[in-house]
């Protein structure tokens, strides 16, 4: 799948994000993984995207977001680092928000 075969889906990406995007279409968020492989035998990439959930918020959304980008991470925390982490994140998304009104 391809950006370009998402059809009438209004797209929410952000470099924050990345490598996660937001497609809103009708009343729901669906939230997408992208990333750019290599073809076999070749050094051309090509687009790959994935849907990994679907929401009823962008709130409920986001929180995954910022949940799946600490899992990334693949660090080892406390669970003090790891909601600590999670705060970070949630007030660096709050302030985007906040900057766009």
């Amino acid at each position: 799948m391809k950006i370009s075969d998402l059809g009438k889906d209004t797209l929410i990406i952000d470099k924050f994000i990345e490598p996660y995007f937001i497609g809103v279409g009708g009343d729901q968020y669906t939230l997408y993984f992208r990333r750019f492989l290599k073809k076999k035998d070749s050094e051309e990439e090509y687009e790959s995207i994935k849907p990994i959930s679907y929401h009823g918020s962008l709130e409920s959304v986001l929180k995954t977001i910022i949940r799946k980008k600490i899992v990334s991470s693949r660090k080892i925390y406390t669970l003090t680092a790891y909601v600590k982490e999670m705060r970070l994140i949630r007030i660096e998304i709050e302030k985007i928000i906040k900057d766009s009104l």
